[in-house]
């Protein structure tokens, strides 16, 4: 009995071994069923995602000059102007020129019937020719002692008044004619031929508008940047330019209650582009930075303890890569600032889908902005719909 259960352990342990064995036959060969071929490598490219570029715009940084100004706003007036009237009464016998017409100093402007005047002055001769001839009588007749001192003091009396009267006369006369006081044009007519003027009736408006006055309040906080002769730009929107025009007049004293100081600017105006009553812009300098480095406010991005902009690197073409930058500014006009550090002359400013990268970022260029100068204007500019998408979207308008 115990010489069969040895021999059964003994089987058991073989059957045990075999199936072990044939285990791990089994295994390796399914290991080796199911290795790929040495020849079959992974697609590495299409595992991986392609990454489009963003679609942006850009501006080439220049150094440029930047100004800080005052603008004050004001009304063109001409440098001279004067209302015509007439200096006697009667019926106008001549008034040649119309609204807009050019006059030169010394015109015949208006012309009164002075017929009545003319009637006056003979009769005041007669009365002269009289006068002098009884004092002569008189003269005579005190060197005989045949006139008293009396009488030829009253003779000399009345010739002094016939000769005044006379003078008044004729100085009416003169004044039946009434001329321009100087060169320019007529700015508007009150009478015309054939209407009666009384003294001091308006006649015409006459204008020099050779040369515009614009008189202009500045507050004192701005007065200390105003200096008789400082050449100064004047805006005027009607016309679509700009001119030249110096100061020659500041105030001395402060205006109350507005804390203000009058100043008077001259602008030539031989051309006439300017129309008096026309409104402007007087823009005074107050800063002048050379060689300044000048980007928009909306380049900028706004972040909790600093300032950042993206700038283009690694270009091929228009295709690059988006570079973080920390910037610092320093003066600002209106959507223009200068960058102080951050950005040099020449970088590549991503000014458009800025805000849609972040460093490395692969971005395409779009459109390239002209780079700023010291005379262009600063309005936000305004972002196309489709700026910041992925290249495979529609591009971004001009």
């Amino acid at each position: 009995m115990k010489w069969h259960d040895s021999q059964d352990v003994a089987l058991a342990a073989r059957l045990r071994w075999l199936g072990g064995a044939w285990l791990v036959s089994g295994i390796a060969l399914g290991a080796i069923g199911c290795k790929p071929p040495e020849d079959a490598k992974p697609d590495v490219a299409a595992t991986k995602q392609e990454v489009k570029p963003i679609a942006v715009e850009i501006q080439e940084v220049q150094a440029t000059t930047f100004r800080q100004t005052f603008e004050f706003p004001g009304v063109a007036q001409p440098i001279d102007e004067r209302r015509v009237s007439a200096e006697s009464s009667g019926r106008i016998l001549a008034s040649p020129f119309s609204e807009g017409d050019a006059v030169e100093k010394g015109d015949l402007v208006l012309r009164v019937d002075a017929k009545s005047t003319g009637a006056q002055i003979n009769l005041l001769k007669a009365q002269v020719n009289s006068a002098r001839r009884e004092y002569n009588r008189i003269k005579m007749l005190a060197a005989e002692g045949l006139a008293t001192p009396q009488q030829l003091d009253q003779a000399a009396s009345q010739l002094e008044q016939a000769n005044l009267g006379l003078k008044q006369a004729r100085v009416g006369q003169s004044m039946s004619v009434v001329r321009s006081p100087f060169t320019g044009k007529v700015a508007r007519k009150y009478l015309d031929k054939g209407e009666f003027a009384a003294p001091g009736q308006p006649v015409v408006d006459l204008i020099d508008d050779s040369i515009i006055k614009m008189e202009v309040t500045v507050p004192e906080s701005a007065i200390a940047f105003v200096k008789i002769g400082d050449e100064v730009e004047v805006n005027f929107t009607a016309v679509d330019r700009s001119f030249t025009g110096k100061v020659v007049r500041r105030g001395v004293m402060v205006t109350q209650p507005t804390q203000t100081f009058p100043i008077e600017i001259n602008i030539p105006n031989e051309d006439r582009q300017i129309i008096p009553g026309m409104r402007a812009s007087v823009i005074v300098p107050k800063l002048t930075l050379k060689d300044a480095v000048v980007v928009s406010r909306d380049a900028l991005l706004e972040g909790v303890t600093r300032r950042e902009a993206m700038v283009m690197k690694e270009a091929n073409g228009d295709v690059g890569k988006a570079s973080l930058r920390i910037v610092e500014i320093g003066e600002a006009r209106g959507n223009d600032v200068v960058i102080t550090k951050g950005i040099s002359p020449g970088d590549q400013l991503i000014v458009l889908g800025h805000r849609n990268v972040v460093d490395g970022t692969p971005v395409r260029v779009v459109k390239r902005r002209p780079s700023k100068t010291a005379n262009d204007a600063t309005p936000a500019p305004k972002a196309p719909e489709n700026a910041g998408e992925p290249e495979g979207q529609e591009e971004v308008e001009k």
